[in-house]
């Protein structure tokens, strides 16, 4: 399949950074100006929302299946892109698969690769941009607030940030977004940088 005229972004950022809120402006903003847009839902709260408990299902259990579904669902969206190869479309992940692996030790990490055939420094290759936006705990903790699907401190988020944009420097095409008081800043810078790169 060509990649010509497929954008495949993932927004990141640790607990409380905007992803969601962002990802939902993202799609009206550019569906309001004849853009085809793909959107795909955070795996982990997609899967809690099912009842399924991180702590009951266990941990290595719990990240393999999260693994396993966000590789299915790239897939399924890899599948439906290749019908619009005549078009610009815009593919925008809550999340790439190397997030996941934030929330596992190194022999965790190896254990699930080894088992899914996971290639970790490969799925970089699965995307075209990664926009880390930072949360709030890392520089405006005061902002900082859970919701139902979220139960970590400010330090514990904060933590989570520094990994993810560890886990993530290394794409060739990565960029962080600082906080900003009022949302909206935050959010328009975002989509300056994929409205430049689209």
């Amino acid at each position: 399949m060509s990649l010509e005229n497929i954008k495949r972004i993932v927004i990141t950022g640790g607990p409380c950074a905007g992803k969601t809120t962002a990802i939902n402006n993202i799609r009206t903003y550019f569906e309001q100006r004849d853009k085809k847009i793909i959107t795909v839902e955070e795996v982990p709260t997609e899967i809690m929302r099912m009842g399924i408990n991180y702590s009951e299902f266990g941990k290595i259990s719990f990240q393999k299946a999260i693994i396993d579904m966000q590789l299915k669902k790239e897939e399924v969206v890899m599948e439906a892109a290749s019908s619009y190869v005549d078009k610009e479309l815009l593919i925008i992940y809550d999340r790439g698969v190397l997030d996941h692996f934030i929330y596992m030790n190194p022999e965790e990490q190896k254990l699930i690769s080894d088992e899914l055939g996971i290639d970790k420094n490969g799925m970089y290759s699965n995307y075209d941009l990664i926009i880390h936006m930072l949360s709030v705990a890392s520089e405006l903790p005061s902002l900082y607030e859970n919701n139902d699907y979220r139960s970590e401190d400010v330090s514990e988020a904060k933590r989570l940030d520094d990994l993810i944009g560890d886990i993530w420097r290394s794409h060739p095409d990565y960029i962080r977004i600082g906080c900003e008081k009022e949302f909206d800043v935050k959010l328009n810078k975002l989509i300056n940088i994929i409205e430049n790169d689209f």
